[in-house]
This record gives structure tokens, sequence and C-alpha cells, in this order.
């Protein structure tokens, strides 16, 4: 949600600065992408927008060489540059970079995490924003003129929709900001008054929520539904054995369900490496592999859905005990460290 916002906001500054060409404006980034960096590691999408508004500018003095907008690309370059240093001032300094190479140097996590996966068109959320997308290169398309900023934007922007899922909130904000562009320069001022606004957007507000059921329970419910929590409840109120053995899926919920005990693999697939993850995807698929898995065989406790095929396997194993069970989770212990779980 960080990102998304620090988006809009650098869009905003780019689209004051692009009609006024008042430097200051531009110098609102610095601290925007110290704070970024110190928050998330999508930063890097502000220092793209930068650097595309810096290759605008570039090719706009080299094809006019006046000394006027030579002067410009020297200024955005230079605040391109210092945005990048900017997002160095943090506890990690040029380390921050590490997760992001990390990332690209190991694609194959792609074919295991639905998120970074591409668009497959099957809700319709995706066919509206393939909608908007649609738009936005019509609205782009039709300007008499067509500078370089919005069609690299939104060029990158929609390669990067289209290819992860997680992305496409970037390809919908760049697209309602190309249709957002091509409004009348001096549109007819609304004549409304703000608290009546304000009250219909808290009422629209509360209308959504309302049709859609959304509520304290009907959200606890969900979970209780997509992520073990009666099993963690357990866990939580049980000494039990480590180490613990989990499905990648749970591993963030278990982090922050279960501080002070390290789980044994999560979606930050690179961290842990392409092998081991993979080995522990084919452990929890039931792949022949599993009897041979030195993590899971070294658990003392095993967490899993309780539909996952390597539930079946560890029922008639007796290496595996099962200590509790529901319609969302089952937890195993091993049979050497079953009888040394006790309630706290």
């Amino acid at each position: 949600m960080f990102t998304i916002l620090f988006v809009i906001i650098e869009m905003e500054i780019l689209s004051r600065w692009r009609k006024s060409k008042n430097f200051a404006t531009l110098l609102l980034l610095l601290p925007l992408m110290v704070l970024w960096a110190n928050i998330h590691i999508q930063f890097v999408f502000g220092l793209f927008l930068c650097g595309a508004l810096m290759v605008e500018v570039v090719v706009v003095a080299m094809q006019s060489n006046t000394a006027a907008d030579r002067q410009i690309a020297r200024r955005v370059a230079g605040v391109t540059l210092a945005c990048m240093a900017a997002t160095l001032c943090n506890p990690y300094h040029v380390w921050v970079y590490q997760p992001l190479l990390d990332i690209v140097r190991q694609p194959g996590f792609y074919h295991y995490i639905t998120e970074v996966q591409a668009l497959d068109f099957r809700n319709w959320p995706d066919w509206v924003f393939l909608v908007v997308a649609a738009i936005s290169v019509f609205a782009l398309g039709r300007r008499r003129k067509v500078r370089l900023f919005p069609v690299l934007v939104l060029m990158v922007a929609m390669v990067l929709a289209f290819r992860s899922a997680r992305d496409a909130w970037f390809g919908l904000v760049m697209a309602l900001w190309i249709i957002g562009a091509t409004w009348p320069t001096e549109p007819e001022r609304l004549r409304a008054n703000p608290l009546m606004v304000f009250a219909g957007a808290v009422v629209a507000t509360a209308f959504a929520f309302g049709a859609r059921g959304l509520s304290n329970a009907a959200l606890e419910k969900k979970l209780s539904m997509d992520f073990p929590v009666a099993a963690v409840e357990y866990l939580q109120q049980t000494d039990f054995p480590e180490p613990l053995w989990n499905d990648f899926n749970w591993g963030g919920y278990l982090i922050w369900s279960l501080p002070g005990h390290l789980v044994s693999m999560d979606s930050r697939g690179y961290i842990h490496g392409l092998k081991r993850f993979e080995q522990s995807v084919k452990t929890w698929s039931g792949d022949s592999s599993w009897r041979n898995d030195a993590e899971l065989l070294m658990a003392g406790t095993v967490i899993l859905p309780l539909r996952a095929p390597l539930v079946g396997l560890l029922r008639n194993d007796l290496r595996f005990d099962v200590q509790y069970e529901d319609e969302t989770a089952i937890v195993f212990f091993s049979s050497g460290a079953a009888n040394t779980g006790e309630s706290k």
C-alpha cells in the first residue's frame, strides 16, 4: 500500500514539474525516496519514473540543442542521481539492493508463487484492468503531440503488469494517469460543498463494505479458512518440539503468529535458494523424494494444510504422530519428540 501511495505522489510531483518546470518541485523527490527506500523494496519503481523523465528531457535537449533545454536536462539528471543516492540512506546502505538482485537472478520462483505469475483473466478485476489499459493506449494515441515520458511509462508498466499479477496495480495507476492527462486542461469547476462530498464518500464506502459483508467476524472466518488459526493456537499453548516444518504458503503467517520460532520455508524463496525451495514443494506434493528430505526427517513439528498430498503419507509413517487436526490444518510431532510436547 505504501508503494502505491508513493507512486501516486511521485507522479503528481513529476506532472506538476512537467507543467511548470519549477526545479524546486523536483527536490520533493529526495525525501520521498529516502522514506520509500526504508519501507519497501519497490522503491525501484520510483527510480524508474525518475529515469524515464530524464530520458525524455535528454532527448528533447539533443533535438532542440538549445541552452535552456540542456540546462533542464542537466538538472533532471542531477536530481535522478540524487534520488539514487537518497535510497542509500537506510540501515543497509547499498545492500538494500541485494534482495532485488536475488529476485532477478532466480526467476524460477515465478513457477510456484501465484501472485508473481501472469494475469489469468479468471477474475473480473483482471478484465477491468484490461479495459482501462486499452482506454489509456487509445487516449495516448489520439493526442496530437505525444511526449516520450508517457510512452515509456505506459510501455514498461504494461510489460510489468501483464508479466506479474502482483504488479498489475502499477499498470493500472499509470493507465489512469495517462487517461487523466488527456482531460481538458481547464475543466469546469464543480460547484459542490466539500462537506457534502466527504459525507457522500463515507456513505458510499460504508455501503460498499456492507454490500460485500465485510466485518471483523467475516474476516476472521475467512482467515481461519485460509490459514491455520486454530492449529497455531494449539501450538501456542503447547511446548511443541522444534524445528518446525511447514508449507511455504503459510510461512509468512507462522512468522507473524509464532514470533521467536523459525519456520522452514516461506514465500520469500530467494532467501532460501531455488534448490531448497523446490525440494520443499516436492515434499509437500508427496513426490517420491520426500522420504529423503533431510529437513522433514529432522523436524520436531510438521504443520500442513489438511488436504496436502504429504498428509496421507505422514499418517502412515511411524516416524510421525498426529497431535492436532481440524478442517484447515493438521499438526504432526515426530515420534521421538511426541512425548515431549506438553501444555504450557
